[in-house]
């Protein structure tokens, strides 16, 4: 993956498998250094304080970075409730920097910075979660969605979970990722995994019906993430196995944005919006970075 402090620009890295998180604080990405060993999974940059990091590495192992120091904050994950886990997704609430959600097979959340976890679901449909967003006034809306193709919600801060809300429209593979539109909180895009099939959805009421909004126009390959861009919300990145694309009226056309990217797996993208810079992490072949109109 790839995040960026939107506080310092020159903050960015990202998790690199097999060699560690890597993080530049300098802008150079010749300068980047191993924040964190072990095969680098996600990584997340608190988007108020440039200096508050949350590093992963395989089967859930975290590490929490703040004021030039570091702890281990691994979640308590019973191994009963994490078979075929093997990176974790980690998100930020955008409304207190203190509060952090992971998970397992189960949501797990810290609101004391990654010094004790609790398990607010019990276990979803014993597949890894893959996807986690919070949205909403007082961060109220929680949406997770997992390797299994399924997708859960709570309205009321993570008090009550729905069942299942994938329906028959979502393909029933991994939704890689889950994004909502800005100060609307009920509009939800997510990206999933599949081939053979489409691989962009919206709903507008929360997750309770799905629309396509790929309509057979993206390439017919896994997708690892979207992006609403915050500061023109009509404009609606994705990336997969062949690059980047972009939509700015809700699916009916999409183009090719891939620019002169490598021919590679592009697995995501952040926006930077101060410098209004695009972020793509790619598998194998670096970070990339573009500024938009």
């Amino acid at each position: 993956d790839v995040d960026v402090a939107q506080t310092d620009a020159r903050v960015f890295g990202g998790g690199a498998q097999d060699n560690g998180t890597l993080l530049t604080t300098t802008g150079a990405l010749d300068d980047a250094f191993e924040l964190l060993g072990g095969d680098g999974g996600w990584m997340v940059v608190d988007p108020r304080e440039a200096g508050h990091i949350y590093a992963s590495y395989q089967f859930g192992g975290m590490y929490r970075f703040r004021n030039n120091t570091f702890r281990k904050v691994s979640p308590p994950f019973k191994p009963a409730e994490s078979g075929g886990m093997w990176m974790v997704y980690i998100a930020f609430d955008p409304n207190d920097q203190n509060t952090v959600y992971t998970g397992n097979h189960c949501v797990y959340r810290t609101r004391n910075d990654g010094v004790s976890w609790d398990k607010i679901t019990p276990v979803l449909d014993g597949s890894p979660i893959s996807a986690i967003e919070i949205a909403g006034p007082q961060s109220k809306h929680l949406y997770v969605g997992t390797e299994n193709g399924s997708f859960f919600r709570s309205l009321d801060g993570g008090a009550t979970w729905s069942a299942n809300l994938a329906s028959g429209v979502l393909p029933g593979v991994m939704i890689t990722r889950i994004a909502t539109q800005p100060g609307a909180p009920n509009s939800v895009f997510i990206t999933s995994a599949n081939s053979g099939n489409r691989h962009v959805f919206r709903s507008t009421d929360a997750g309770s019906s799905w629309t396509d909004i790929d309509g057979g126009k993206l390439p017919d390959l896994p997708h690892h993430a979207l992006l609403i861009r915050p500061d023109k919300p009509s404009e609606l990145y994705v990336c997969n196995d062949a690059g980047v694309y972009l939509t700015a009226d809700g699916g009916l056309t999409w183009r090719n944005a891939t620019g002169k990217l490598p021919m590679v797996m592009v697995v995501d993208l952040v926006y930077h919006r101060a410098s209004k810079t695009l972020y793509a992490a790619t598998y194998g072949r670096s970070i990339w970075k573009a500024v938009l109109a």
